[in-house]
């Protein structure tokens, strides 16, 4: 799985907000390589996401177990 993150107050549709004030894609995919992943989120609008906090350490285990992807 690939989560591309983008910070904005509004996200697009598909996107999951968060508290952080950014944005979070779930994507499902076969892809095996940071660089591959990180041109797919690119593609998106995004990065792939690099945690740096715990609490968003947090966020994100918590939403990835509600949110299909």
């Amino acid at each position: 799985m690939s989560v591309a993150v983008t910070s904005s107050r509004e996200c697009d549709h598909g996107w999951v907000s968060s508290p952080l004030n950014s944005c979070y894609l779930f994507v499902t995919t076969t892809l095996s390589t940071w660089q591959t992943s990180e041109c797919l989120c690119a593609d998106m609008g995004g990065h792939l996401v690099a945690l740096e906090t715990e609490e968003e350490i947090i966020w994100i285990k918590a939403i990835s177990v509600t949110t299909r992807h």
